[in-house]
């Protein structure tokens, strides 16, 4: 990542400025969520995800959830398994998961949000919500700030993958008749 060098004339005066640019080689490593060691780096990351609005979403199951399925989705770290992610990128199924305390507050969050903003799309949320053969597919999708935007798409392409691979190991987890609501941040939109 392109970084500023500070002279010491910008320190002393701070008149004059400098151009050098230095480059920072890093690597990326691409892991599934490790249950043993990822969980408070991604409780930050979900907590990053919603803001001020993370509290009521009981991070902690949501965490719990998404480390519970280890082999969908993804994260992205640079030092080994053994380090913290700097990017997530994961699908709950909603059906699947009814009755888990964070994808009730996370649909009522919707549903409340989408209440005074986009009646259409609030309709459309409600009577999904309200089926009970209907399968959402949950996207969330976090990275610290100054993690590039270009390792996203990769990792869209691993759980698109995943999901056919999850379909294929157990098909009542997301059968014909699905959709999926993305929630991403830096940047994103939900």
């Amino acid at each position: 990542m392109p970084k500023r060098k500070q002279d010491s004339d910008d320190v002393d005066d701070g008149a004059s400025s400098s151009s050098e640019v230095s480059l920072v080689d890093v690597s990326f490593d691409f892991f599934d969520p490790n249950p043993n060691v990822d969980y408070h780096a991604i409780k930050r990351l979900l907590g990053q995800l919603f803001q001020r609005d993370a509290e009521g979403l009981n991070m902690h199951e949501l965490t719990d959830l998404i480390l519970g399925q280890p082999t969908v989705g993804t994260t992205i770290k640079t030092d080994g398994i053994q380090s913290d992610p700097f990017a997530l990128l994961t699908v709950l199924n909603m059906h699947l998961h009814h009755q888990n305390a964070s994808i009730k507050a996370i649909a009522n969050y919707l549903l409340a949000t989408t209440a005074s903003h986009d009646q259409a799309f609030h309709a459309t949320l409600q009577q999904l919500f309200s089926q009970s053969d209907a399968h959402v597919g949950l996207v969330l999708c976090e990275r610290l700030v100054n993690m590039p935007v270009q390792v996203i798409p990769p990792m869209y392409t691993m759980l698109a993958d995943e999901v056919k691979w999850a379909l294929a190991d157990v098909r009542r987890s997301f059968p014909p008749s699905r959709f999926f609501l993305t929630v991403s941040g830096s940047g994103g939109a939900v």
